[in-house]
């Protein structure tokens, strides 16, 4: 559940911030929007920590070597985009042509989108071709 909610943010990034670049008139909704964004981001972070990773063709689940990999891989770019995200909605108000620079960083998720996508078909993939997966799907 928690994949497709991240996965929706995600989403919405993807048709909301190429308008951003532009100045757009306030909304209770974008408003809303971006604080649930940034929370939403803030969880995943956490979450990340305890999300397991293939290793040597087995997923670990160890919380140590999880949070290490996590540190080592994503995040950098997590950590980035969070604070990028909270820049920007203190900053709001503020016209600046440094932060129109900075709201086109935010494509970078794309990248975590990306990332995302992989993961789930890989996950997928385990599934089909194990045994019980096969049998579930009638292979």
């Amino acid at each position: 559940a928690w994949d497709f909610l991240a996965t929706g943010v995600l989403f919405y990034h993807m048709l909301c911030d190429p308008m951003s670049v532009f100045t757009l008139p306030s909304s209770p909704v974008l408003w809303a929007m971006s604080i649930l964004s940034a929370v939403v981001w803030i969880i995943d972070m956490v979450l990340c920590f305890f999300r397991g990773f293939d290793s040597n063709n087995a997923v670990e689940m160890r919380p140590g070597p999880v949070a290490l990999h996590y540190a080592k891989t994503w995040f950098v770019l997590d950590a980035s985009l969070v604070m990028l995200d909270w820049i920007l909605f203190i900053g709001k108000e503020q016209t600046w042509s440094a932060f129109r620079l900075l709201r086109g960083l935010r494509f970078l998720r794309i990248v975590k989108l990306l990332s995302r996508l992989i993961d789930v078909l890989w996950r997928f993939s385990h599934i089909v071709r194990s045994e019980k997966g096969q049998a579930m799907l009638g292979l």
